[in-house]
């Protein structure tokens, strides 16, 4: 069975979104094939107390920082069985620019599907399976996003029909099926994921990304 793409519609389309199919040079960095640096660390994803919506990662703790690079992710909420849509605002303040954060959707403590941006107006979707990232969509660039640090960009994923959207401040960035074992269609719950790249610099620098 295979996963089905679809990155806009043809090269009008694209031109439209600013999302073209193929990977910009020097894009983030690649995960495919990850082992043994996918940690589930609910405790670096804390809860604003001022803003219960807001969650703020923050962490300079050279036990997470390698030569391989750390992805570090939590499940937040409560299913949604079956997964229907998630939207979430991210800000990534202080990092290397090139790291990926983003979300996870219909997961469960073994699997889960990932969609992650960049601060270079990149993202990436694809799938964790017992610590290793399998790649959708490879990164890829967008003009729908804001470059830079200290700055808001919408995701968005739906689903609908089998069919999942990856929308990136209301811009339709791609569309994808996900028909290889193991599947997602029952869904489940959803939440946050970032990287720790060996370009971050600890413990003198900081990896800080806000989600709300």
């Amino acid at each position: 069975m295979t996963r089905v793409i679809r990155l806009g519609l043809l090269a009008m389309v694209l031109g439209i979104t600013g999302c073209p199919v193929t990977s910009p040079p020097g894009a983030g960095p690649d995960l495919e094939g990850t082992t043994g640096n996918l940690q589930k660390a609910d405790e670096l994803f804390e809860q604003d107390a001022e803003a219960p919506t807001r969650c703020v990662f923050r962490t300079n703790d050279p036990a997470y920082w390698g030569p391989y690079g750390t992805t570090l992710w939590t499940l937040a909420g409560s299913a949604q069985e079956p997964f229907q849509q998630l939207e979430v605002e991210l800000n990534k303040v202080e990092g290397d620019d090139t790291a990926g954060y983003g979300v996870v959707f219909c997961g469960t403590e073994e699997t889960m599907l990932v969609a992650m941006i960049n601060t270079r107006q990149e993202f990436i979707v694809g799938e964790v399976t017992r610590a290793t990232f399998t790649e959708i969509v490879p990164w890829s660039s967008c003009g729908a996003l804001k470059s830079g640090f200290n700055q808001s960009n919408v995701l968005r994923v739906t689903c609908a029909a089998g069919e999942y959207c990856l929308f990136l401040n209301g811009t339709e960035a791609v569309r994808f099926r996900d028909e290889e074992e193991p599947r997602h269609d029952q869904g489940g719950r959803s939440g946050y994921m970032v990287v720790i790249s060996p370009l971050d610099s600890f413990p003198s620098g900081y990896v800080h990304v806000i989600f709300q």
